[in-house]
């Protein structure tokens, strides 16, 4: 076969690329990653460092430590791969393709032709989804220098070097991954397991204390607290104008949130009594975490300080509001009746749409 090119669907979050590129390889219409997204990317973690929201994010989800049930993977070591296939690591690449594996690895993003290429070296996570054999061009999709989430050409040897050059910083960037899509699997949504995320969102808890028996988990701080370590970080004036990242995890979450509430509707539409008033209170509040993308973006062009403060400001705001809405959210989820009832419903593969303002 001399070319094959997979598909590369947008990914209902990708401001971290360790979440976006494995969830690009499917498509959000797949009822199946569906049941299991909405029930899973709940609680945020930090770091309790000073200037440690930078890596504000959605807690655990790392393909090193976890097996997702909408993909197959294998993982090998860099150096596994160097001293068997080498020098014909493309050749190896080539027929993960062909069998409809995509690869996922990570390199220095200064060496490829990606967003901060002959720039900055960053180690970043990408994926190659497709190749030229003839034009010795491989598919790879990134953060294009437009700031996208997207495809990207890159030729054999120019990919080969990069993969040479990238140091393997921490245990995480030393794999590579071979990821094929499970478009059907028996998990069904689950409504305990969201109800206890949210629980531990809004009391600002470890959702996971169990993860204790493999490994000491860091100094994270979680939830609502990691909101307001945000605001913190901002009225401290660390970030030096780089906040956009976190702005948009945050927005991702708000955006996680409605539409998951969305979903819980599309399965059961005659609960739109009790939970359609939450779509709405939603919605503002990811209207306010949107308006905060845009304040980092403009603080960014004018270095103006006074932005970040109004940033905080709003933070401290989207804070309050979640918890007093999503407290309300756990509270009638909660409610033995209505748990029964979307329980009854959750593993149907069959969806009945209903009219709720947006598409899910």
């Amino acid at each position: 076969m001399s070319s094959k090119a997979l598909p590369f669907y947008k990914p209902p979050i990708y401001g971290r690329l360790h979440h976006g590129l494995p969830l690009s390889t499917i498509p959000m219409e797949n009822d199946s990653l569906r049941r299991w997204f909405y029930s899973n990317y709940i609680q945020l973690s930090c770091s309790v460092e000073i200037g440690g929201s930078y890596e504000l994010n959605f807690y655990e989800y790392y393909m090193h430590e976890h097996r997702f049930p909408n993909f197959k993977m294998e993982q090998f070591k860099k150096r596994t791969l160097r001293n068997i296939v080498a020098p014909n690591l493309s050749f190896f690449f080539e027929r993960c393709i062909e069998h409809d594996f995509y690869v996922l690895t990570y390199f220095d993003e200064f060496y490829l032709p990606l967003k901060n290429e002959g720039k900055k070296h960053i180690i970043r996570d990408c994926l190659i989804s497709g190749f030229d054999s003839q034009l010795s061009i491989f598919n790879i999709v990134g953060f294009k220098k437009n700031g996208q989430l997207g495809i990207e050409k890159a030729s054999y040897s120019v990919l080969e070097y990069a993969l040479e050059n990238t140091p393997d910083v921490e245990d995480w960037a030393s794999y590579v991954y071979l990821l094929k899509p499970v478009f059907s699997t028996d998990y069904a949504f689950d409504i305990e397991w969201i109800t206890h995320n949210l629980h531990h969102y809004l009391t600002s808890t470890d959702s996971l204390p169990n993860m204790r028996l493999y490994a000491k988990r860091p100094s994270y701080i979680f939830g609502l607290d990691s909101l307001t370590k945000f605001a913190n970080d901002l009225e401290m004036e660390v970030f030096k104008g780089n906040h956009y990242i976190p702005s948009h995890i945050l927005w991702e979450h708000k955006q996680c949130m409605v539409n998951r509430v969305k979903y819980i509707l599309s399965m059961q539409a005659c609960l739109s009594d009790k939970v359609m008033p939450y779509v709405q209170r939603l919605n503002s509040i990811k209207r306010d975490a949107e308006l905060l993308k845009n304040m980092s973006l403009r603080a960014n062009l004018t270095a103006d300080l006074k932005i970040e403060k109004e940033m905080a400001q709003l933070i401290r705001s989207i804070r309050d509001n979640d918890e007093e809405v999503l407290g309300e959210l756990l509270n009638t989820l909660n409610n033995p009746d209505i748990k029964e009832v979307i329980k009854d419903n959750s593993n149907e593969e069959k969806v009945i749409r209903v009219q709720t303002g947006e598409d899910i």
